[in-house]
């Protein structure tokens, strides 16, 4: 729940508890000792019953082991994911703009795969984490070394390398989409060097 709706909850729960102890006790001449309780309580039922369920998909946090760790890895899916779309929209160049829609187009396809099967989040922290985070290190580096003014040689040696990477994630994006169709998750633990260099190159640094 975010703050304001948890301000908001709150809120109702108190006018409401507050207007049933007025009842009881101001017009009604309850004892205190039984008005107030009596408030109390329907505060903390009316809370409850108006606080809205944090899900997964359909599935509720709560009802999974590790919800809250899920649940982090599930948002930072779909951070990534936002952050493919909002650099896409920044490309000039038109092959690494289409590698960039293809990743956020086989990125959405596993974040609703996950949506919908949130115990295979645990096993997808990695791929989440290393890959989508790789995707958008490197176009985020790619698009500040562009916007920089650096010259025409060493930006296009960046882009070559930008492909060959964004290329590389999706061969490994679309492996990943197909493994949950086959009830398995790939063992990405192995990390890419070609990335590695990437990163760096498109940060300006050398090879």
């Amino acid at each position: 729940m975010d703050d304001r709706r948890a301000t908001r909850v709150s809120l109702l729960s108190g006018i409401l508890s507050g207007g049933l102890f007025l009842l009881l006790f101001l017009i009604l001449k309850w004892s205190f000792f039984v008005a107030a309780p009596l408030a109390i309580l329907s505060w903390a039922g009316v809370y409850l019953l108006t606080k809205p369920v944090r899900k997964i998909g359909n599935t509720a946090i709560d009802d999974l082991d590790q919800g809250e760790r899920l649940a982090e890895i599930y948002r930072d899916g779909q951070a990534a994911l936002e952050n493919l779309a909002t650099g896409y929209q920044r490309i000039a160049q038109a092959q690494i703009a289409g590698k960039v829609w293809e990743l956020h187009s086989v990125g959405k396809d596993i974040m609703n795969y996950l949506a919908n099967h949130p115990q295979a989040l645990s096993k997808s922290e990695h791929f989440i984490h290393y890959y989508m985070g790789s995707g958008n290190r490197i176009l985020t580096n790619y698009l500040a070394l562009k916007e920089s003014g650096v010259s025409p040689d060493k930006l296009a040696r960046v882009e070559d390398k930008v492909q060959e990477s964004m290329t590389y994630l999706l061969d490994i994006f679309s492996r990943q989409r197909d493994s949950y169709q086959e009830n398995t998750i790939m063992d990405l633990e192995a990390e890419s060097e070609l990335l590695e260099k990437t990163v760096k190159l498109s940060k300006g640094g050398k090879e």
